[in-house]
């Protein structure tokens, strides 16, 4: 028994999910609304205490074990539940700890000595030096407060070539830790100098709070870049950091938004005006991982970047970048109007904030507080700014135009989960193109690959004999790291039964899920990542799970005589997709047995339809020829 099963055993799930939903005993269920998620209408968040699992049947569409409620309440990394949880069955948590992972600490630790020193330093030189008269006054100048000043640690970089070297050394840190940590530049020929000279300091910080980088802002014209960031260290990497979300992440949670600027005077103006749930995104191209930080907390992203070309591109490419990041629904949804959704569409509704032609959002926070605020509440939808963005200096005249502009916008229009807000943006579409609304209706359902309507009953789905979950899913992951490119497969198998990509939810136990999470990252940038390069991704305390997995993929052979590892990683990919669509299916029907009002009984049923109808789908293809050439390992014959 793991250690996260021992504490699943000790920990009763209801006491945990109960501290924030309020729940009914419903049979062997207790039902309550989704704290996930705004509805006040129908319950759709189902707890079963013999299983330790909870699922919301709503806008969610999600579920998982106490582990993954408590990441998704409270925004947790996996490390941090497993430590609180550890904590409450009264379980002491004892990581392994190799030898060169403690000189690695060490090293790290050292590294943040040295940020935090060059920190305190800048900041007391800002305050105090008579040098810096000319960074006070251009923070003043850009209405920036000497209380916001010490909130976030701003500071100034003296102009000289060896002073912070010369102040840290005296501190007792080596030249090499200060290279090591971004503060210096080292020449070719060995000699080396401070990186930041003459410029107002900007702390970046972890989300602990703790600095590990800087961004710094010329206070010369000449001097470029005038945003000058600190290198990829040990501690920072810009793709993976959000500037302000330490002190933003409580509000993001309470409010359950988060807005992103582009720059550090746009974050620092909001904060310092009480928009607290705003972040930055580092001057650079909005990243995977930042997106993945921010669903953890907020059900709604404001996009509020600049209204220059320049802003509108980094607007499109960060759509995209959400678009294939953000977790999917995979089963129809409820909404608030009561209506049913379908499957692949986005969890998180991002919203898109375009300020007033030439002004910045921190210029519009100084000289009118109200209208910024105006602005994120009426934020519209990203789909009419979408059109706006891609019809701009395209001839639409041109047939050819238009059919590249209609293939541009749809998968966007698909990704909506509300039927009736998709018609209107198809109507609006078909208008700007100026074609017939029935033409953009076809090609939508090409785009979409709605499921064929299924007559077959939920309860002509047979039932399966029990299977060992966690098997299948340390099975099917340990042949996925193994033989990574399967998962495109599968991917592509899955999109032709009409169901979305493989995913989180796919899997029950908690540690799998973060392993499967990290997988995913990984292969953003290699088709075939390395070991090193998925535990990057995850952190540290699954790391020996991970090793394991990895040996299993490589020593043990299929279960199915006459078929190869990847046709196994294959099939037993698709079978975890059919588990879950099998699980849900019993849960809808249990559901289903106990009184339910007559709204959510209708919707229920036509859940349980629709999964019916998936499952059917997906074992058409579990039962063809290539896949099924041998007999289930799981026990079905």
């Amino acid at each position: 028994m793991t250690v996260i099963d021992d504490i699943k055993d000790r920990l009763d799930i209801l006491d945990v999910v109960s501290e924030t939903v309020k729940l009914k005993k419903s049979g062997r269920t207790y039902v309550g609304f989704c704290p996930f998620h705004a509805n006040t209408r129908t319950p759709s968040f189902v707890v079963w205490p013999e299983s330790g699992t909870w699922k919301c049947f709503g806008a969610c569409n999600t579920g998982g074990d106490v582990f993954t409620f408590l990441m998704k309440r409270d925004g947790l990394e996996f490390k941090d539940a497993l430590h609180e949880l550890g904590r409450r069955a009264g379980i002491e948590i004892v990581e392994e700890r190799r030898p060169e992972a403690e000189i690695e600490d060490q090293h790290l630790a050292r590294l943040r000595e040295a940020v935090a020193a060059a920190a305190q330093w800048f900041n007391h030189l800002l305050r105090n030096n008579p040098q810096a008269k000319i960074a006070r006054e251009h923070l003043a100048n850009r209405g920036i407060t000497a209380e916001t000043i010490e909130t976030f640690q701003l500071g100034y970089a003296l102009e000289s070539w060896d002073a912070l070297q010369q102040h840290l050394l005296q501190k007792g840190f080596s030249n090499e830790e200060l290279i090591d940590a971004g503060l210096l530049v080292q020449r070719e020929d060995g000699r080396t100098f401070d990186r930041f000279r003459h410029r107002v300091m900007i702390p970046i910080h972890d989300g602990k709070g703790r600095p590990i980088g800087f961004g710094a802002r010329a206070l010369k014209k000449d001097d470029e870049p005038k945003y000058l960031n600190s290198p990829q260290t040990a501690l920072f990497d810009k793709s993976r950091t959000l500037y302000a979300l330490h002190a933003a992440r409580q509000a993001i949670r309470d409010q359950k938004v988060a807005v992103i600027v582009e720059g550090y005077m746009d974050a620092l103006a909001a904060h310092q005006h009480g928009f607290h749930n705003v972040v930055a995104a580092l001057g650079t191209a909005l990243t995977e991982y930042q997106f993945r930080q921010l669903q953890k907390l907020a059900s709604k992203i404001v996009l509020a970047l600049d209204p220059d070309t320049a802003g509108i591109n980094a607007m499109l490419r960060g759509l995209d970048v959400a678009r294939a990041t953000l977790d999917r629904e995979a089963a129809p949804i409820f909404n608030p109007r009561g209506l049913v959704g379908s499957a692949g569409k986005l969890q998180i509704d991002i919203r898109v904030l375009t300020v007033p032609e030439g002004k910045d959002p921190d210029e519009l926070m100084q000289a009118d507080p109200l209208a910024w605020q105006t602005l994120v509440e009426n934020a519209p939808p990203v789909v009419p700014f979408v059109i706006d963005a891609l019809s701009a200096g395209r001839d639409l005249n041109d047939p050819r135009e238009k059919a590249k502009l209609s293939k541009e916008v749809l998968p966007i229009i698909r990704d909506v989960a509300d039927p009736v807000e998709q018609a209107v943006y198809m109507q609006q579409l078909a208008r700007r193109l100026k074609v017939d609304e029935r033409a953009m209706f076809d090609q939508m359902r090409v785009v979409n690959q709605a499921p064929v309507k299924q007559r077959q009953r939920a309860t002509s789905v047979p039932e399966t004999p029990k299977r060992d979950t966690t098997d299948l899913e340390q099975y099917a992951l340990s042949l996925l790291l193994r033989h990574p490119h399967v998962l495109n497969v599968i991917d592509e198998t899955l999109e032709r039964a009409e169901l979305p990509p493989l995913n989180v939810d796919d899997f029950e136990q908690a540690a799998p899920r973060e392993i499967f999470r990290a997988l995913r990252v990984a292969l953003i940038d290699d088709p075939a990542p390395t070991p090193d390069e998925v535990q990057a991704g995850m952190d540290e305390t699954l790391y020996p799970e991970l090793a394991l997995l990895y040996e299993e993929g490589h020593t043990r052979p299929p279960v199915d005589r006459g078929i190869s590892l990847e046709e196994g990683a294959k099939k037993a990919g698709l079978q975890l997709r059919e588990k879950r669509l099998r699980r849900e299916g019993q849960q809808l029907r249990s559901l289903l047995q106990e009184p339910v009002e007559a709204a959510a009984l209708a919707i229920l049923t036509q859940v349980g339809r629709d999964n019916a109808a998936a499952l059917l789908r997906l074992q058409q293809i579990l039962t063809t020829r290539t896949i099924a050439r041998a007999t289930d390992p799981w026990g079905r014959s």
